[in-house]
C-alpha cells in the first residue's frame, strides 16, 4: 500500500468505502421513495358546497383591475380547483339606474336577491392558502353604453379587507391531466 501524505489522493477506493457508498444510496432511494408514497393528498377545501373566503389582499394592478387574494382555512390549505374546472361566486344584486334594467336592457336577474357568476382563479392548487382572482372593474357612468357598469366586478371592487365572499365549487365538464388526457 502506498503511504499517505497530506495531499496525495488514492487512486483506489477500498472495498468498504464501496460498501458504505452503496449502502448511502439504496438508503436515500428507499427513503425518498417511501416519502412520496406515504406523503398524504392535501384534502381539497372546494367540495361542492357553498363556503366564504376573506379578503386577504387587495392589489391595483392598472386603473381598473384589481388582483385580489382570498384566505383559505390554513397556510396549507389547497383549494382543490383542477385545471380546466371554475367556481361560483355569489353577491347580492344590484338595481340598475332604471327599474327592471341594467345597462339600458330588460334585466333577466331583477327579480333575483343575489346573482352568481363563474371564475377560474389566477392562482394554481400548487399555490397553498389562498386563491387569487384578477378582475376588470366596469365602474358605472364610465361608458355611455354601459351606464350601470358590471354587476359583479362592481361588487368585488367594493369589497374591503376582511370581507367575506360566497363561493361553491369546483365545477366544469373539463379536467385537464396532463400530458394532453
Amino acid at each position: 500500500q502506498v503511504p499517505h501524505s497530506g495531499n496525495y489522493c488514492p487512486l483506489f477506493v477500498t472495498s468498504m468505502d464501496q460498501s458504505i457508498g452503496i449502502c448511502v444510496a439504496v438508503f436515500v432511494v428507499v427513503a425518498s421513495i417511501a416519502f412520496f408514497m406515504l406523503k398524504k393528498k392535501a384534502v381539497p377545501f372546494l367540495d361542492k358546497s357553498r363556503v366564504q373566503v376573506p379578503l386577504k389582499e387587495v392589489t391595483n394592478l392598472s386603473p381598473d383591475t384589481l388582483l385580489l387574494r382570498f384566505g383559505l382555512p390554513t397556510p396549507t390549505t389547497v383549494l382543490g380547483l383542477p385545471v380546466g374546472k371554475h367556481f361560483k361566486v355569489f353577491c347580492p344584486n344590484p338595481k340598475g339606474k332604471v327599474p327592471g334594467q341594467w345597462n339600458g336592457r330588460e334585466d333577466s336577474e331583477a327579480d333575483e336577491t343575489e346573482i352568481m357568476r363563474a371564475y377560474t382563479p389566477t392562482s394554481s392548487d400548487d399555490d397553498l392558502g389562498h386563491v387569487d382572482l384578477v378582475i376588470k372593474v366596469y365602474k358605472s357612468g364610465v361608458v355611455d353604453r354601459f351606464p350601470d357598469g358590471g354587476k359583479m366586478s362592481q361588487y368585488f371592487a367594493g369589497l374591503k379587507v376582511g370581507d367575506l365572499l360566497d363561493i361553491q365549487g369546483p365545477f366544469g365538464m373539463i379536467e385537464y391531466k396532463c400530458k394532453g388526457l
